[in-house]
């Protein structure tokens, strides 16, 4: 299925040309996937290309006057098709994803407000991110439910997680360090 089409408009040049760039890419990738026997090294500059040149020309559609959900549309397709190619990069190298899944920890709802719609992070994942075998940063977790900082905070609040150390004193510190 291709990228949904640019909402019919007088749209600058610009934004015809940030279209068009986005369909190639989508269009080279999904050529990528329908291959059976296609380099991993190709995989990977594709992924990197959606990443590197497709990710900034839709943030900057979203900043413009271009309906918000025709480019979260777009970016959604063009973010399943880079997890993908990395995919297909990693089973040509020979990774073994069998025992993994994919997760998108972030819903986007559209209240009908002026301003950007409310980004909702699912409350399991955020636990789950933060699990006491996990040592994420806060920026890092942010930055792969892609949202800021200050959103992933506000929502951990929302959600009743809190992310701090165990109260240990230090000589029950130094007992844990010499076992």
């Amino acid at each position: 299925m291709p990228l949904p089409a640019l909402p019919t408009g007088n749209w600058p040049a610009q934004f015809h040309e940030a279209n068009d760039k986005l369909v190639e890419a989508y269009t080279h990738g999904k050529s990528l996937l329908g291959k059976t026997d296609v380099d991993p090294i190709r995989l990977q500059i594709q992924f990197d290309r959606i990443l590197g040149e497709c990710k900034p020309l839709l943030e900057g559609l979203e900043r413009s006057d271009v309906p918000r959900r025709w480019v979260h549309k777009c970016a959604r397709k063009l973010a399943r098709q880079a997890g993908l190619l990395m995919h297909a990069a990693e089973a040509a190298r020979g990774v073994d994803h069998t025992a993994t899944r994919q997760v998108e920890p972030t819903t986007i709802v559209y209240t009908g407000r002026p301003g950007r719609p409310k980004k909702i992070i699912s409350a399991s994942w955020m636990r789950n991110a933060f699990g006491r075998r996990r040592a994420l940063k806060q920026s890092v977790v942010a930055q792969l439910a892609g949202v800021s900082r200050h959103t992933l905070r506000a929502r951990m609040k929302d959600a009743g997680i809190t992310k701090h150390f165990t109260p240990l004193t230090n000589d029950e510190l130094d007992r844990l360090v010499k076992q």
